[in-house]
Protein backbone atom coordinates (compact mmCIF):
# COMPACT_ATOMS: atom_id res chain seq x y z
CA UNK A 1 0.00 0.00 0.00
CA UNK A 2 1.23 3.54 -0.73
CA UNK A 3 3.02 5.02 2.26
CA UNK A 4 3.18 1.66 4.09
CA UNK A 5 6.41 1.19 6.05
CA UNK A 6 8.61 -1.32 4.12
CA UNK A 7 10.76 -4.02 5.67
CA UNK A 8 13.95 -2.78 7.38
CA UNK A 9 17.03 -2.57 5.12
CA UNK A 10 19.74 -5.22 5.33
CA UNK A 11 23.21 -4.55 6.73
CA UNK A 12 25.90 -6.12 4.55
CA UNK A 13 29.62 -6.48 5.19
CA UNK A 14 32.12 -6.78 2.32
CA UNK A 15 35.85 -7.44 2.60
CA UNK A 16 38.43 -5.44 0.68
CA UNK A 17 38.62 -6.77 -2.89
CA UNK A 18 35.12 -8.29 -2.82
CA UNK A 19 32.72 -7.51 -5.67
CA UNK A 20 29.39 -5.97 -4.63
CA UNK A 21 27.84 -6.09 -8.10
CA UNK A 22 29.01 -6.33 -11.69
CA UNK A 23 28.34 -4.32 -14.82
CA UNK A 24 25.36 -5.68 -16.83
CA UNK A 25 23.96 -7.67 -13.88
CA UNK A 26 20.32 -7.17 -12.98
CA UNK A 27 19.81 -5.02 -9.90
CA UNK A 28 17.05 -5.17 -7.33
CA UNK A 29 18.61 -3.01 -4.64
CA UNK A 30 20.80 0.02 -4.01
CA UNK A 31 23.44 0.49 -1.34
CA UNK A 32 24.35 3.21 1.13
CA UNK A 33 27.97 3.14 2.32
CA UNK A 34 28.10 3.23 6.10
CA UNK A 35 31.87 2.74 6.39
CA UNK A 36 34.74 1.95 4.08
CA UNK A 37 35.11 2.73 0.39
CA UNK A 38 33.68 1.30 -2.84
CA UNK A 39 35.10 1.82 -6.33
CA UNK A 40 32.75 2.10 -9.30
CA UNK A 41 34.19 1.16 -12.69
CA UNK A 42 32.87 1.21 -16.24
CA UNK A 43 34.50 -1.32 -18.58
CA UNK A 44 38.20 -0.75 -17.84
CA UNK A 45 37.77 2.81 -16.54
CA UNK A 46 37.58 3.76 -12.86
CA UNK A 47 34.65 6.12 -12.40
CA UNK A 48 34.37 7.02 -8.73
CA UNK A 49 35.33 6.07 -5.18
CA UNK A 50 32.20 6.13 -3.00
CA UNK A 51 32.92 6.88 0.65
CA UNK A 52 30.78 6.72 3.80
CA UNK A 53 27.42 8.40 3.26
CA UNK A 54 27.48 7.83 -0.50
CA UNK A 55 25.07 5.86 -2.70
CA UNK A 56 25.46 3.27 -5.42
CA UNK A 57 23.20 1.03 -7.49
CA UNK A 58 20.18 3.37 -7.59
CA UNK A 59 19.91 3.51 -11.38
CA UNK A 60 18.66 -0.07 -11.74
CA UNK A 61 15.78 0.72 -9.37
CA UNK A 62 14.77 3.75 -11.41
CA UNK A 63 14.90 2.14 -14.86
CA UNK A 64 14.51 -1.64 -14.42
CA UNK A 65 17.66 -2.10 -16.48
CA UNK A 66 21.00 -3.84 -15.74
CA UNK A 67 23.83 -2.24 -13.79
CA UNK A 68 25.93 0.17 -15.84
CA UNK A 69 28.99 -0.14 -13.59
CA UNK A 70 30.78 -2.65 -11.40
CA UNK A 71 31.26 -2.00 -7.69
CA UNK A 72 34.31 -3.29 -5.79
CA UNK A 73 35.05 -2.87 -2.09
CA UNK A 74 38.45 -1.14 -1.85
CA UNK A 75 38.49 -1.57 1.94
CA UNK A 76 36.43 -3.54 4.43
CA UNK A 77 32.94 -2.04 4.08
CA UNK A 78 29.63 -1.92 5.87
CA UNK A 79 26.74 -1.22 3.50
CA UNK A 80 23.03 -0.77 3.96
CA UNK A 81 21.17 -2.61 1.21
CA UNK A 82 17.87 -0.95 0.25
CA UNK A 83 15.41 -2.83 -1.96
CA UNK A 84 13.06 -1.22 -4.49
CA UNK A 85 10.09 -0.87 -2.12
CA UNK A 86 12.19 0.72 0.62
CA UNK A 87 13.90 3.00 -1.91
CA UNK A 88 10.60 4.30 -3.33
CA UNK A 89 9.23 4.73 0.19
CA UNK A 90 12.21 6.88 1.17
CA UNK A 91 12.00 8.95 -2.02
CA UNK A 92 8.30 9.72 -1.56
CA UNK A 93 8.38 10.19 2.22
CA UNK A 94 11.76 11.85 2.74
CA UNK A 95 12.54 14.74 0.35
CA UNK A 96 16.03 15.14 1.83
CA UNK A 97 16.89 11.55 0.83
CA UNK A 98 15.59 12.13 -2.69
CA UNK A 99 17.61 15.32 -3.08
CA UNK A 100 20.78 13.60 -1.81
CA UNK A 101 20.37 10.82 -4.37
CA UNK A 102 19.76 13.35 -7.15
CA UNK A 103 22.85 15.33 -6.19
CA UNK A 104 24.91 12.14 -6.27
CA UNK A 105 23.60 11.36 -9.76
CA UNK A 106 24.22 14.94 -10.89
CA UNK A 107 27.83 14.68 -9.72
CA UNK A 108 28.28 11.47 -11.70
CA UNK A 109 26.83 13.04 -14.84
CA UNK A 110 29.28 15.93 -14.50
CA UNK A 111 32.15 13.48 -14.07
CA UNK A 112 31.19 11.41 -17.11
CA UNK A 113 30.46 14.46 -19.30
CA UNK A 114 34.19 15.21 -19.24
CA UNK A 115 34.80 12.03 -21.27
CA UNK A 116 32.42 12.98 -24.10
CA UNK A 117 34.35 13.70 -27.31
CA UNK A 118 33.94 13.49 -31.09
CA UNK A 119 34.25 9.69 -30.95
CA UNK A 120 31.32 9.35 -28.56
CA UNK A 121 28.12 8.15 -30.28
CA UNK A 122 24.67 8.57 -28.74
CA UNK A 123 21.38 7.04 -29.86
CA UNK A 124 18.95 9.76 -31.00
CA UNK A 125 15.90 9.01 -28.90
CA UNK A 126 13.44 11.88 -28.44
CA UNK A 127 12.49 12.32 -24.79
CA UNK A 128 8.82 13.31 -24.34
CA UNK A 129 6.68 13.32 -21.21
CA UNK A 130 3.46 14.77 -19.89
CA UNK A 131 3.51 18.29 -18.50
CA UNK A 132 1.56 17.87 -15.27
CA UNK A 133 -0.84 20.43 -13.75
CA UNK A 134 1.53 20.86 -10.79
CA UNK A 135 4.39 21.73 -13.14
CA UNK A 136 2.22 24.27 -14.96
CA UNK A 137 1.08 25.86 -11.70
CA UNK A 138 4.56 26.06 -10.18
CA UNK A 139 6.27 27.70 -13.18
CA UNK A 140 7.56 31.24 -12.71
CA UNK A 141 6.67 32.14 -16.30
CA UNK A 142 6.51 30.82 -19.86
CA UNK A 143 8.77 32.20 -22.57
CA UNK A 144 9.07 31.57 -26.30
CA UNK A 145 12.48 30.84 -27.83
CA UNK A 146 13.01 31.10 -31.64
CA UNK A 147 14.39 28.18 -33.63
CA UNK A 148 18.19 28.13 -33.53
CA UNK A 149 18.46 30.09 -30.28
CA UNK A 150 20.39 28.99 -27.21
CA UNK A 151 18.32 27.98 -24.20
CA UNK A 152 21.39 27.48 -22.03
CA UNK A 153 25.14 27.30 -22.60
CA UNK A 154 27.74 24.91 -21.23
CA UNK A 155 29.92 26.35 -18.41
CA UNK A 156 27.61 29.30 -17.72
CA UNK A 157 26.08 29.79 -14.28
CA UNK A 158 22.53 28.48 -14.11
CA UNK A 159 19.72 30.12 -12.17
CA UNK A 160 16.71 28.48 -13.89
CA UNK A 161 15.43 25.12 -15.06
CA UNK A 162 13.21 24.72 -18.15
CA UNK A 163 10.44 22.39 -19.26
CA UNK A 164 9.43 22.27 -22.93
CA UNK A 165 5.75 23.09 -23.31
CA UNK A 166 6.04 23.12 -27.11
CA UNK A 167 8.79 22.44 -29.63
CA UNK A 168 12.05 20.51 -29.59
CA UNK A 169 15.65 21.11 -28.49
CA UNK A 170 19.04 19.43 -28.64
CA UNK A 171 21.26 18.89 -25.60
CA UNK A 172 24.96 19.11 -26.47
CA UNK A 173 28.00 18.26 -24.36
CA UNK A 174 31.37 19.41 -25.70
CA UNK A 175 29.59 20.18 -29.02
CA UNK A 176 28.31 16.58 -29.27
CA UNK A 177 24.52 16.06 -29.37
CA UNK A 178 23.71 13.69 -26.54
CA UNK A 179 19.89 13.92 -26.48
CA UNK A 180 16.92 15.35 -28.35
CA UNK A 181 14.39 16.89 -25.94
CA UNK A 182 10.69 16.90 -26.79
CA UNK A 183 7.55 18.21 -25.08
CA UNK A 184 7.68 17.65 -21.31
CA UNK A 185 11.45 17.32 -21.38
CA UNK A 186 13.51 19.12 -18.76
CA UNK A 187 16.70 21.13 -19.17
CA UNK A 188 19.05 22.81 -16.71
CA UNK A 189 18.19 20.83 -13.58
CA UNK A 190 21.80 19.99 -12.65
CA UNK A 191 22.77 23.58 -11.92
CA UNK A 192 19.83 23.88 -9.51
CA UNK A 193 20.76 20.67 -7.72
CA UNK A 194 24.41 21.44 -7.06
CA UNK A 195 24.80 25.17 -7.89
CA UNK A 196 27.62 24.39 -10.33
CA UNK A 197 27.93 25.74 -13.91
CA UNK A 198 25.95 24.21 -16.77
CA UNK A 199 27.33 20.89 -18.04
CA UNK A 200 25.65 21.16 -21.45
CA UNK A 201 24.39 23.52 -24.12
CA UNK A 202 20.74 23.40 -25.24
CA UNK A 203 19.65 24.75 -28.62
CA UNK A 204 16.06 25.11 -29.85
CA UNK A 205 15.75 23.07 -33.07
CA UNK A 206 12.15 24.30 -33.39
CA UNK A 207 10.43 27.34 -31.92
CA UNK A 208 9.91 26.44 -28.27
CA UNK A 209 7.61 27.48 -25.46
CA UNK A 210 9.48 27.00 -22.19
CA UNK A 211 8.16 26.85 -18.65
CA UNK A 212 10.72 28.53 -16.38
CA UNK A 213 11.50 27.51 -12.78
CA UNK A 214 13.92 29.24 -10.45
CA UNK A 215 15.60 27.35 -7.59
CA UNK A 216 12.81 28.15 -5.11
CA UNK A 217 10.09 26.75 -7.39
CA UNK A 218 12.23 23.74 -8.30
CA UNK A 219 12.80 22.88 -4.63
CA UNK A 220 9.09 23.42 -3.94
CA UNK A 221 8.20 20.82 -6.56
CA UNK A 222 10.80 18.38 -5.22
CA UNK A 223 9.65 18.74 -1.64
CA UNK A 224 5.88 18.67 -2.14
CA UNK A 225 5.46 16.53 -5.26
CA UNK A 226 7.04 13.06 -4.90
CA UNK A 227 6.09 12.20 -8.50
CA UNK A 228 8.16 15.15 -9.69
CA UNK A 229 11.14 14.01 -7.62
CA UNK A 230 10.90 10.56 -9.22
CA UNK A 231 10.58 12.17 -12.64
CA UNK A 232 13.84 14.09 -12.11
CA UNK A 233 15.58 10.97 -10.78
CA UNK A 234 14.51 8.94 -13.80
CA UNK A 235 15.65 11.76 -16.09
CA UNK A 236 19.08 11.79 -14.44
CA UNK A 237 19.27 8.00 -14.60
CA UNK A 238 18.41 8.00 -18.31
CA UNK A 239 21.02 10.63 -19.12
CA UNK A 240 23.70 8.98 -17.01
CA UNK A 241 22.99 5.56 -18.52
CA UNK A 242 23.19 7.01 -22.05
CA UNK A 243 26.56 8.61 -21.28
CA UNK A 244 27.86 5.43 -19.61
CA UNK A 245 26.89 3.31 -22.62
CA UNK A 246 28.37 5.74 -25.11
CA UNK A 247 31.65 5.98 -23.18
CA UNK A 248 31.83 2.18 -22.80
CA UNK A 249 31.23 1.64 -26.52
CA UNK A 250 34.16 3.85 -27.50
CA UNK A 251 36.61 2.32 -25.02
Amino acid sequence: MPGQQPAPPLLRDFRAGETIFRENQSGESMFIVLSGSVRLSLSSMDVEDVEAGGFLGEMSLLQDEPRTTSALATSNCALQEVDRAAFLFRVTQTPFFAIQVMRTMASRIRRMDKHVNRDTRFSRVIAQQEVTPCMLKAAKMMTTIPKGSFILRQNEDGQDMYCLRRGQAELRVNNITVETIGVGGILGELALLDKEPRTATAVATEECDLLVYDRERFEYLLALTPDFALRIMKLLARRLRAIDRAIADQS
